[in-house]
């Protein structure tokens, strides 16, 4: 009897004690929602409720690549989508271990000159998975550069062209990996062309017209007889009832050459509503002897992750003495031969306070 007791007591104390274990010791599995920059916190989804985890002055905290090597990390390094194991002993949290799949590069842009020239400057910005090692490269141009990161995600860097390089149309490409698991690289919209845009030049601004007409050639003079006009003031200054009458036919005929007509942007090729394929032109006129602004965007009108917009390319362009301008063609490669892209040609005259702006948009097609 005595035995029996001794054994129903210590079944009863495990379970206890079994008890006592699970009160102090608990972890909790669920998908990190987001952790902000600085905040002492992080939100987890546990079955279909949104639970607030905040770390303590011991708390261990570790992210790195499913079933790889975790690293300690900051918690603002934790990213949206990372599953979590967030360990608990006597009501304080112990531990937070966040995982991730295969890293990914949501976006690279690039600034640069128009047209560049060895000695000048690439700016390149990704954003991706937070704590890996990201980097660019262009083709026949610069090898690998690494970037660095300088928030959570956010990688920037910049390299100088090398003299003695001529390229067109040659695709810069992002790179990202966390350990041995590789992104799949991402092409920047824009293309990067080096030395080579001078051939192209005299097609868009025509400069043997422009430059051998303006002496034997009166055209580009009437663009100054809004100054000359100032002569309509005579009347005022001259007493004799003669000019009075002479002086109405000037306003009239320096009106002419004065009005808008003459100094409107008309943006000719493409079609406002055309399609394109492979390549676009932008032909069109404007004042003589002006210089013009051509800026190209695209956008895929589509939000969040699946938002593909930006510029193309911003560039002036001269007019001959016979107004005309002109640029490309613009290879629509890359991300820029996304079917149904939404393209905005707009032209401008960048010097002057009406700027006289025309726009067309055009959609671009796969052949």
């Amino acid at each position: 009897m005595k035995t029996k007791c001794i054994a129903v007591l210590a079944v009863i104390c495990t379970i206890m004690l079994a008890e006592m274990c699970a009160a102090e010791s608990k972890v909790v599995k669920g998908t990190v929602v987001k952790s902000p920059a600085g905040a002492a916190s992080v939100e987890v989804r546990v079955d279909g409720k949104t639970v607030s985890f905040k770390r303590g002055r011991d708390t261990v905290i570790t992210r790195g690549p499913a079933g790889g090597q975790a690293r300690p990390v900051p918690l603002r390094e934790f990213a949206a989508g990372d599953a979590i194991v967030v360990r608990i002993e006597n009501g304080e949290v112990a531990s937070m271990a966040a995982s991730y799949g295969v890293p990914k590069i949501h976006s690279i842009t690039f600034s640069a000159p128009v047209p560049l020239k060895a000695g000048d400057l690439i700016t390149v910005d990704l954003s991706g998975t937070p704590g890996a090692k990201a980097a660019f490269s262009v083709r026949s141009l610069v090898s690998v550069v690494y970037l660095k990161e300088v928030s959570p995600g956010a990688y920037h860097g910049s390299v100088k062209v090398p003299s003695g390089r001529t390229i067109r149309n040659a695709p810069l490409v992002g790179y990202m990996a966390v350990g041995a698991v590789h992104a799949s690289p991402v092409q920047a919209a824009r293309l990067v062309t080096v030395g080579d845009t001078s051939s192209d030049q005299p097609k868009p601004t025509v400069p043997p017209l422009g430059m051998a007409k303006p002496g034997p050639n009166p055209v580009p003079e009437p663009t100054k007889m809004p100054k000359v006009s100032e002569p309509a003031s005579k009347p005022t200054v001259v007493p004799a009832p003669a000019p009075t009458p002479a002086s109405a036919p000037p306003p009239a005929v320096v009106e002419k050459p004065a009005t808008v007509e003459r100094d409107k942007i008309v943006l000719t090729v493409p079609p406002d509503g055309a399609t394109v394929k492979r390549a676009i032109v932008v032909k069109g006129t404007a004042d003589p002897g002006s210089t013009v602004r051509v800026t190209i965007t695209y956008s895929n009108q589509l939000n969040g992750l699946l938002k593909l917009a930006g510029e193309v390319v911003s560039q002036n362009l001269s007019t001959g003495s016979n107004g005309e301008f002109r640029m490309g063609p613009i290879a629509l490669d890359g991300p820029l031969a996304t079917q149904d892209l939404r393209f905005t040609i707009k032209a401008y005259y960048p010097d002057r306070a009406d700027h006289g702006t025309a726009q067309v948009t055009v959609t671009g097609k796969r052949e």
